[in-house]
């Protein structure tokens, strides 16, 4: 059975509308990936402009969803491991145009200096051209090249024209808008995984290190606009969160009490295929308080999971 996964997606704000972008690909058709130092087989996948929708209302993208739904069939495409239903897919729209940002903001954050748009043009004979290849910067340029290729889709009805706007594959960090009620001044801490940033390293004003540490106890608060430059440094895959939380205790760790391998060991983390654990306390997730572990004691209940709560450096279960 062939479907399609959806990777990532990036919906881009401009002057002329919206333009919801993906990361896509079938999951029958493969490719061969350098990582590692080695090539590896894996799905493949490219970024394409859904359903060929250049910078539309939200009510236009909408219409195009709901044209999907109301039937029997409820597997419209894959992401993250499940299948989108109706309701997902009309969510998945609205989300994505409230998250619509414009062009520089999602090009300052990747790091990049212009991204690649073009028309991908199948003719009758299936032979594939590439037309109105541009390199766009602003969305002023952005909003032109849309009008280009709105005009040559138009002129060209005989040919299957496919609009790409072209994110790297591998490694792009979708953007979402700062909410306008959040102040440079406000403290926050920077988080990366289940790790706090607590030493950041500067030299003529540019960040050359960044030290981590698992306990939000000893992340380093700063205000949010060093910690945006941060985020927009090299340093890919950090979150800025408020500092409040280290404000909760963050005392409660998981312990299991079965399993061959993972009885005594500590919880990490966890995704839809299973989870980590540590046989260290120093490398264990630290919940902020009881409740947020419980999840843990019920999808992992067959290794019989406590709740170990630790006070002033001695460890308590429960």
């Amino acid at each position: 059975m062939s479907y399609t996964i959806e990777y990532s997606n990036q919906f881009i704000k401009s002057e002329l509308g919206i333009t919801p972008c993906w990361l896509c690909g079938d999951n029958n058709v493969t490719e061969n990936h350098w990582a590692g130092g080695r090539y590896v087989e894996r799905r493949v996948r490219d970024w394409s402009v859904f359903c060929n929708l250049l910078a539309v209302t939200e009510d236009e993208l909408m219409d195009k969803l709901n044209s999907f739904c109301g039937g029997p069939y409820q597997e419209h495409w894959k992401r993250g491991g499940k299948y989108l239903d109706d309701a997902a897919i009309l969510r998945w729209g609205r989300n994505g145009c409230s998250a619509a940002v414009p062009i520089e903001d999602i090009l300052s954050l990747n790091h990049m200096s212009s991204v690649h748009c073009y028309l991908s043009v199948w003719s009758k004979d299936l032979s594939n051209t590439t037309q109105l290849s541009a390199y766009v910067s602003t969305t002023e340029e952005l909003d032109n090249w849309i009008t280009d290729a709105r005009q040559y889709i138009a002129c060209h009805p005989e040919d299957h024209v496919y609009p790409i706007i072209e994110f790297p594959r591998d490694g792009f960090v979708r953007v979402r808008p700062e909410s306008k009620a959040k102040s440079e001044d406000d403290l926050v801490i920077l988080k990366k995984g289940n790790a706090y940033v607590t030493v950041i390293e500067k030299k003529d004003g540019h960040i050359t290190g960044i030290t981590y540490d698992r306990d939000p106890k000893r992340a380093m608060v700063i205000k949010r606009s060093e910690a945006v430059q941060a985020v927009r440094s090299c340093f890919r895959g950090l979150r800025i969160v408020s500092a409040d939380i280290k404000n909760k205790p963050y005392d409660v760790v998981v312990r299991f009490g079965a399993g061959y391998g993972v009885a005594g060991n500590y919880y990490v983390s966890s995704s839809r295929k299973g989870f980590k654990h540590t046989w260290s306390l120093q490398y264990a997730k630290r919940f902020p308080d009881e409740s947020a572990a419980k999840h843990v004691l019920t999808r992992f209940s067959s290794y019989e999971p406590k709740i170990v709560k630790l006070t002033s450096g001695d460890v308590i279960t429960h």
